[in-house]
């Protein structure tokens, strides 16, 4: 194996371990990972009344359209969201954050802070900050390349 192949694949395998672990510190309260990321982002909204599309978080998040809408049905099942028709194209939906979504929100956002307070006191400041410009970087490099075709050919 050459050293190019062996970073590459030291790169996916320490993804997917980030990921894995992730996952479990994800917060305790029964939502997947893009479950939290869409009521972050609808939460987020400077204008709370006029709510997002579901291709606008789509776009966001950079997901498929099948995935969110799917997870928006969850959501609203759990009363997270609310739903409002277009007045000018009724087959499009504003979603914002119900009471319950704002309070959920609430929780998520006290995990997320204790978790980076954990990182923070085992790191220290400065390699916190190094990590995360760090792991900024490495996903603006992975998105160009996904945006200039992303094959290896």
């Amino acid at each position: 194996m050459t050293d190019e192949m062996r970073e590459g694949r030291e790169l996916i395998v320490a993804s997917g371990r980030m990921q894995k672990v992730l996952q479990r510190l994800h917060p305790p309260l029964g939502l997947r990972p893009l479950a939290v990321i869409l009521l972050v982002k609808l939460g987020e909204q400077s204008d709370r009344s006029k709510g997002l599309t579901v291709s606008e978080l789509g776009a966001m998040t950079h997901q498929q359209l099948p995935a969110i809408s799917r997870l928006v049905k969850e959501l609203d099942a759990r009363g997270l969201v609310v739903r409002r028709t277009s007045e000018q194209d009724h087959r499009v939906s504003y979603l914002t954050l119900s009471e319950a979504g704002w309070s959920m929100l609430g929780a998520i956002e006290r995990h997320v802070k204790w978790v980076g307070q954990q990182v923070e006191e085992r790191m220290g400041e400065r390699d916190s900050q190094e990590l995360r410009r760090l792991l900024d970087r490495l996903a603006d490099i992975l998105d160009e390349i996904e945006t200039q075709g992303g094959d290896a050919q």
